[in-house]
């Protein structure tokens, strides 16, 4: 995994994938269209379909993309995608599943809002109740 000092950005974005393949296309699409840098950590847990080809396709140097040697199961391979993005570096961390569909400025929202408020706790990518 990247060390976040070699990008532009020290955002990742952990998708973690399983047999997604009906819904990964349009999910992938809306992380490429993030208004805010990030790096796209995708962690497969073993998919049998396409799953794996559709990720291999967008891989490039802000799209990695790592294959869990056997299935971790939907816990743990988040626990090992946020664990990768941690030690590579990265200070803010977006998990997500692999059929959402992100806003485009989801992840720029998330980062402001964490930014401004470092003292509140967030969980599911970012979901506070503060408004911007």
């Amino acid at each position: 995994m990247p060390n976040s000092q070699t990008h532009a950005n020290n955002t990742a974005i952990v998708l973690c994938t399983y047999n997604g393949e009906q819904h990964l296309q349009a999910q992938i699409s809306s992380l490429l269209s993030q208004s805010w840098p990030a790096t796209v950590l995708a962690f497969d847990d073993g998919s049998t379909d396409s799953t794996l080809d559709i990720l291999r396709a967008h891989e490039s140097s802000q799209f990695r993309v790592h294959q869990n040697a056997c299935n971790l199961g939907y816990v743990k391979n988040f626990e090992a995608g946020i664990a990768a993005a941690l030690a590579a570096g990265f200070e803010f961390i977006a998990p997500a599943d692999q059929d959402d569909i992100w806003t485009q400025d989801r992840v720029k929202n998330g980062v402001i809002a964490m930014k401004r408020y470092r003292e509140v706790v967030s969980s599911g990518s970012f979901k506070t109740d503060i408004a911007i």
